[in-house]
């Protein structure tokens, strides 16, 4: 339907009847997580306890309850990159960017201004940014372009010669408060120190290997510290005691140390690319690992509020704090949505939802996504997951390096136990189940082909005792097999990147040339055969002998094919969201309504109750529901209404507020949410347990932030228990 005609329908509607709801529509919500992300900066301000965290793509997040909750904060830094953030005694923040410079919020984050007079265009990727407390001078290290100076609150710069030639990038400062002296990070050179604002910079320590230098500390007791890398991969934490004339070799950590905080008692922290948190409490001379509850072990950046409370921002894993000194950490992860979903499962009996992420392991959800929790594989790429008909999960894991993929498999009973039972160490791209119960695993890796080439293979395995061994089926298909499905027949059938196999006794016969991401077998004629490519989706009506285009899109993957057992089809691509096939597979028709990301990687259904969820790569989980037709209120002789219900909102349209009722028959926890109408969550006015009875609440067109929202379509919905109705109304400004 086209957004005019929808609208127009709905205004007739509002017109024709207010006490009508709509006729019944599909849609998509948003699911309540998983929660997580790529979190590459903290900062706090100790005054008032404000933390700051940039969240990959969802930009600079604000906590004001100590972590426990985060709303955006990005008004004027539109789609800007924030790589370094620098807070003032005033609270003033400053952001550098990616491309765009330095920008300046005045108001705690609410809003944020560019402020690059002095800087040049082609000089605005600042890397780093420190500032002077006792001058109020403010640093900014960029790339390739050396540093620039501030003293007036950030309202103009001056450049600053670095004393190289070349190239360099600035990619860490810090400041001996006090004495004034400032020390650089760069990306090939070293060290630099400058003694006198900033004006003029030498090199220090010229002689060491440690040329890349990723994060620079001073301590109150006067020594710097120095994460950097050499050239032959080696890393060290390195530590001056006399102003950078010397440096000793106090860690070598087997990872990059990308950051150094320090909490009140002088003792550093230092966070590492894969090795988790360390912290020496004797000024460098010893180091341990405080890692006990992180989910990953890669930490982008630390920060410390007034009360020695400990945050960490994890790469897929989110924010972490420690109020125990890093004995433990807790996730402090609700308003963070890890958004990269790569693969989906459900436990067809239970209702269990099992999701795989790029990089944040394995989150698994009992009430059909409204609420998440982590499950386990630290770090891993989950890019496979299946259910056997006994209820476990598998899970494919793939790692890749230059020229070589690794991987595992992995089951477990609770989605959250997990066992390795991984056959060979190939990348697991992968799995398909039999009505035996017999599991196929499809893998993919790099082998030397020729004298100089390096050629890309598939391998695919079996198991017929629930996982417990593994034997190979097909060795070295042309490409990675990125999709398996298995016919009534026992025929296996191959998706690889240079087309699909057919499993021939102990031969595989290739059936097409296109490049595959999944396959499906129609649930009602096995002969029917659906081949998600590159370029659209193929069809096959005899068991794979000849193909016919169904669906053209050009340069436009399809990623994911499922069926529900009465013969609907549905296909996740990468630029048009979800398709549905009511005709196995002749005819598509997209369904979109409220689908905010169009890349959808993987989809999952439970048959029983019809849910649909897809993974998107970008925005999370979402699931496919209903709005309900009306529904009138029937009334029990003793007054208390006999079913849940939500009403329709009066008035409707509305200007400036609405109010909504609802019934409940019987205490349960309710939620009653507003969504707009692409389904993002805008605010919530119930969130409590309450009795059995009728209730109303009153919604003043605004959103969680207190701000007014504009003209519109607005989605409202109320979850008691396992009770969730959704129903439309409409803001005139």
């Amino acid at each position: 339907m086209k957004l005019a005609k929808f609208f127009s329908n709905l205004a007739l509607c509002f017109l024709l009847s207010a006490k009508w709801a709509f006729a019944q529509t599909d849609f998509w919500l948003q699911t309540n997580g998983p929660d997580g992300g790529t979190v590459n900066l903290i900062a706090v301000n100790k005054s008032n306890g404000y933390i700051f965290a940039v969240v990959a793509g969802a930009g600079m997040m604000r906590s004001t309850d100590n972590g426990a909750s985060w709303t955006p904060k990005n008004s004027g830094l539109a789609n800007t990159s924030v790589q370094t953030i620098a807070i003032n005694a005033k609270g003033d923040l400053f952001a550098g960017t990616s491309g765009q410079g330095v920008f300046r919020s005045t108001d705690h984050g609410q809003n944020w201004v560019q402020v690059n007079t002095g800087i040049a265009a082609t000089h605005r990727n600042i890397r780093a940014l420190a500032l002077d407390s006792i001058t109020g001078c403010l640093f900014a290290g960029t790339s390739f372009s050396g540093l620039h100076r501030s003293c007036d609150n950030g309202n103009t710069w001056i450049s600053l010669p670095t004393g190289l030639t070349g190239a360099v990038t600035i990619q860490a400062l810090a400041i001996k408060h006090g004495s004034g002296v400032i020390f650089a990070g760069t990306d090939n050179r070293g060290r630099l120190r400058s003694t006198d604002n900033g004006n003029t910079w030498t090199p220090t320590d010229t002689s060491s290997i440690y040329k890349n230098v990723r994060a620079l500390a001073v301590t109150a007791s006067g020594a710097v510290f120095a994460g950097a890398d050499s050239a032959s991969s080696k890393r060290a934490i390195l530590r001056s005691t006399d102003d950078g004339e010397s440096w000793a070799q106090v860690l070598a950590p087997s990872n990059s140390v990308v950051w150094f905080a320090l909490n009140s008692s002088d003792h550093i922290w230092a966070g590492t690319a894969g090795s988790g948190v360390y912290v020496s409490s004797d000024n460098g001379g010893n180091w341990s690992l405080r890692n006990n509850g992180l989910r990953g072990y890669s930490i982008n950046t630390i920060a410390f509020n007034a009360s020695d409370h400990i945050f960490a921002g994890a790469h897929c894993a989110g924010v972490f704090r420690s109020t125990d000194n890093g004995a433990s950490w807790q996730a402090m992860n609700n308003g963070l949505a890890y958004t990269n979903i790569l693969s989906l499962a459900v436990n067809q009996t239970t209702g269990m939802i099992v999701a795989g992420t790029h990089c944040g392991g394995v989150f698994r959800s009992s009430d059909y996504g409204d609420n998440w929790e982590w499950a386990g594989l630290p770090s891993a790429q989950v890019t496979a997951l299946t259910v056997n008909p006994n209820g476990r999960f598998f899970a494919g894991v793939a790692r890749f390096a230059l020229i070589e993929t690794q991987g595992d498999i992995y089951y477990a009973d609770d989605g959250i136990t997990w066992k390795k039972v991984t056959p060979d160490n190939d990348a697991y791209f992968s799995f398909a189940v039999n009505s035996a119960g017999h599991i196929y695993a499809g893998t993919g890796f790099y082998q030397l082909c020729g004298i100089i080439n390096i050629c890309d293979y598939g391998d695919i395995y079996r198991s017929t005792n629930n996982g417990g061994s593994w034997s190979r089926v097909a060795s070295k298909l042309d490409d990675f097999v990125y999709a398996l499905a298995v016919a009534p027949s026992g025929r296996v059938f191959a998706g690889t990147g240079e087309g699909v196999y057919r499993s021939r006794n102990e031969f595989w016969d290739k059936l097409n040339p296109y490049n595959t991401r999944s396959l499906v077998i129609d649930p009602l004629n096995s002969n029917i055969i659906l081949d998600g490519t590159s370029g659209g989706i193929w069809r096959s009506s005899d068991s794979g002998d000849s193909w016919t285009l169904v669906r053209s899109m050009p340069n436009n993957f399809t990623w994911a094919l499922v069926t529900q057992p009465t013969g609907e089809i549905f296909a996740g691509t990468e630029k048009s969201g979800v398709l549905k096939s009511t005709d196995a597979g002749m005819t598509w028709t997209p369904i979109n309504m409220g689908l905010t990301n169009m890349n959808v990687r993987s989809l999952a259904i439970h048959h029983t109750s019809g849910k649909i969820f897809v993974g998107t790569n970008g925005s999370g989980v979402f699931r496919h529901v209903e709005t309900p037709t009306s529904v009138a209120e029937t009334q029990s002789p003793n007054g208390a209404p006999e079913a849940f219900v939500l009403y329709t909102n009066t008035p409707n349209p509305f200007n400036p507020s609405t109010t909504i009722k609802y019934a409940l028959s019987q205490q349960i926890e309710v939620k009653l949410m507003i969504f707009d109408i692409l389904g993002r969550h805008v605010r919530t006015l119930v969130e409590q347990r309450q009795q059995a009875g009728r209730y109303a609440a009153i919604w003043d067109g605004r959103n969680e932030q207190g701000q007014l929202v504009g003209s519109g379509t607005f989605l409202y919905q109320l979850r008691a228990g396992n009770f969730v109705q959704t129903r439309r109304m409409a803001l005139v400004r």
